[in-house]
């Protein structure tokens, strides 16, 4: 029986380390989220009130004509085109913002060991198969972008958010089952 005892302990010892380190990777990370989300929206509310100006003034400078015209249309459409990007920027960015609201009070809750720490474990799943969701879109503008700088720094982003973000879900499935038995 002092075997056993023994193993209890170790496993208990193994549950909490286990605990600490998921809780505070993921406060981490959804500190950091909630400060790109900051970045996202507030970028968004700036392309929508520049491609607005743009649609509102296109300007034809000094062409007249058909080059006046070919300019005026190409001022008005990426003028929309900001516009789009910039509202899709700010509801992408509250969506994240809820995500990375979720990630903090549970991932709190974990490192506090609450008494229900079952619920918040799952929570914390979702948000982290939310955030390789996130990492595959970001992989997407990357490669749409690779020639850029800008390309290159989405790709490594994306790389470092997946692998995060798997490797969180490993350890938070392998906390669930030690929380289930322990």
């Amino acid at each position: 029986n002092g075997s056993s005892g023994y193993n209890l302990g170790g496993l208990k010892m193994k549950v909490e380390k286990l605990r600490k380190t998921c809780g505070y990777i993921l406060y981490i990370k959804s500190i950091i989220a909630l400060v790109v989300t900051i970045i996202l929206i507030f970028g968004g509310i700036t392309m929508a009130i520049m491609g607005k100006h743009m649609v509102d003034n296109p300007g034809q400078g000094d062409k007249t004509g058909f080059e006046g015209a070919v300019g005026s249309c190409s001022t008005a459409f990426f003028g929309a085109l900001g516009i789009v990007f910039g509202i899709v920027s700010i509801v992408v960015g509250c969506l994240l913002t809820l995500d990375a609201i979720f990630s903090m009070i549970h991932s709190r809750r974990i490192l506090r060991n609450d008494s229900d720490i079952a619920k918040s474990i799952k929570v914390c799943i979702a948000t982290e198969i939310v955030s390789v969701i996130v990492g595959i879109f970001i992989t997407v503008a990357g490669i749409a972008n690779i020639k850029e700088a800008v390309g290159i720094i989405l790709l490594v982003v994306a790389v470092i958010l997946i692998a995060q973000s798997i490797a969180t879900i490993v350890l938070l499935s392998k906390l669930k089952k030690l929380n289930s038995v322990n």
